[in-house]
């Protein structure tokens, strides 16, 4: 019985642990990315983002007066090409992209992919966090 106490505590710790994306691995740096900008956190958009792709985080909510973006993403990740300051993750899975108004609930692009990358992310060290460097929009047609 003290087995199977242990036995639930380690599966609960790693699933607990999974579902909390950081930027400490590349994987959970996309996913961190990719939850921030499902829950409209730009704070959160900007602190996954390198130093040059950091005015992205300023438009990806913007779509003009009375009107919001928002994004509905069921991605996996797996990384590619990682070195000890650079990494690629490739991106797999479906994007919906809306644009929201008081009147008008309109799909500005919607993809899948299992077969291959939907998205392609290069991301690099700074310090101990991965941080993403590329377009996170730049979707395959």
């Amino acid at each position: 019985m003290k087995k199977l106490g242990v036995l639930i505590v380690v599966i609960l710790a790693f699933v607990l642990s999974a579902c909390g994306a950081s930027l400490s691995s590349p994987e959970g740096a996309a996913a961190y990315l990719y939850n921030a900008m499902e829950n409209g956190d730009k704070d959160k958009v900007k602190e996954a983002l390198c130093d040059e792709q950091k005015d992205f985080a300023d438009t990806v909510f913007e779509a003009g007066e009375g009107s919001e973006i928002t994004y509905d993403f069921n991605f996996q990740y797996v990384t590619d090409d990682k070195k000890d300051n650079s990494a690629t993750v490739k991106v797999y899975g479906h994007a919906t992209i809306r644009q929201v108004t008081d009147d008008v609930d309109r799909e500005l692009k919607s993809a899948s992919r299992s077969d291959k990358p939907l998205i392609e992310l290069s991301l690099v060290k700074d310090g101990d966090d991965w941080k993403v460097c590329s377009s996170p929009l730049a979707i395959a047609q």
